[in-house]
């Protein structure tokens, strides 16, 4: 996980909690859970291109590393035990 200190983690829930809303509202209003996946995409997407520092080989690593990071650690934390709880219930296939 992105292990940063707790008062700049603080810095920036209130806003991140408005844009998690938002996503909400849109889901809701489509009718249709996957839209997460586009405007994920586009608020990640932005935002990477909002804190690029210039459009150099070493920030692009930069930016595209921790991107994947980010989906890497989120596969271990959130999506592992769910497919172990699967695993559990359902029996193993290999």
């Amino acid at each position: 996980m992105p292990y940063i200190n707790k008062n700049d983690r603080q810095y920036f829930d209130e806003e991140l909690s408005s844009l998690i809303a938002k996503v909400k509202t849109i889901q809701e209003r489509e009718k249709d859970p996957r839209v997460v996946a586009g405007l994920l995409n586009y608020l990640c997407s932005q935002l990477a291109l909002g804190c690029i520092p210039e459009r150099r080989y070493w920030s692009i690593a930069l930016i595209t590393g921790a991107l994947h990071n980010a989906a890497d650690e989120f596969y271990r934390r959130y999506a592992v035990p769910f497919e172990n709880d699967a695993i559990k219930r359902n029996g193993d296939i290999y």
